[in-house]
């Protein structure tokens, strides 16, 4: 009996009807209800996810990064696990409406992968992997929020200058709150991404003799990095306007999805460890 597996389906379906739930209290209901059992479901599924991956930790002895399956179950809780703390601080459960569907479905679609254990050759595995590996998926996690957040600032801003605000204006938060977050999102994913191609190039170079070989997932993390970069360094110069910045964090994030999806599909490189 896989107890991985077992909590990942329980896990899901929490998630699915916590999402249902998210959608119903913020655009159907009123939003200043109790309703605490809402927020109550999702942490018994944060609770399941969380032991899904210590029993799969356990059971192969490390991150969970080997295949496509594990990488997509690591991703999810980080970006749940970013919202609960952003919900806690900012008080903008309305969010949750967004991210816990978008979740979901992600992890759905992880639920028809092949997900057989299988451990990491040893002579790859290294100090330097864990860390690459961990900041580069948990700033995957805050680019996927920032790119949800910056969705709905461009739904409200459309709204407000067609002049036909429907119900879900009004429970959205403010055009500048948005905009905030989805920066302060960004500043925080953008060194955390800098860490992880800093220590992949390490650890190329401590297993393969090499720290870039323009491979096509450097190459399109590189451009993930520029794009970052460069909303970065525009905002500091207040050269954005918010919704350039908005659309910015959506090309950022389909630029995620080439890197990590398509390539994954496409591409045989350094990165395939199977």
């Amino acid at each position: 009996m896989d107890w991985s597996q077992i909590l990942f389906k329980i896990t899901l379906i929490i998630y699915l009807f916590s999402g249902g739930f998210y959608i119903k209290r913020e655009f159907f209901s009123n939003p200043k209800s109790p309703n605490h059992w809402t927020s109550n479901l999702l942490y018994v599924g944060i609770g399941t996810h969380t032991l899904s991956l210590l029993i799969l930790i356990l059971q192969t002895g490390y991150l969970p990064i080997k295949n496509f399956y594990e990488t997509l179950l690591l991703i999810t809780w980080t970006i749940i696990i970013i919202y609960m703390l952003i919900e806690y601080l900012y008080k903008v459960r309305v969010l949750g409406a967004f991210i816990i569907p978008f979740n979901s479905l992600v992890l759905l679609y992880a639920s028809f992968l092949p997900n057989e254990i299988d451990n990491l050759p040893a002579e790859i595995h290294s100090i330097w992997l864990d860390i690459h590996t961990s900041a580069i998926f948990i700033s995957y996690g805050v680019f996927t929020l920032a790119f949800c957040i910056s969705v709905a600032y461009l739904l409200q801003e459309k709204q407000l200058n067609d002049k036909t605000p429907s119900r879900f204006y009004y429970r959205l938060p403010s055009l500048n709150k948005l905009d905030k977050l989805s920066y302060q999102l960004i500043m925080i994913g953008f060194p955390l991404l800098t860490t992880g191609i800093i220590t992949g190039s390490l650890w190329a170079n401590q297993v393969w003799g090499m720290y870039w070989n323009w491979n096509a997932k450097q190459v399109w993390t590189g451009i993930v990095w520029l794009i970052y970069a460069i909303y970065l360094y525009n905002r500091a110069r207040n050269n954005l306007s918010k919704k350039n910045s908005a659309y910015i964090t959506v090309i950022g994030f389909l630029t995620i999805l080439i890197t990590y999806l398509g390539l994954t599909f496409i591409s045989s490189s350094l990165h395939n460890f199977t």
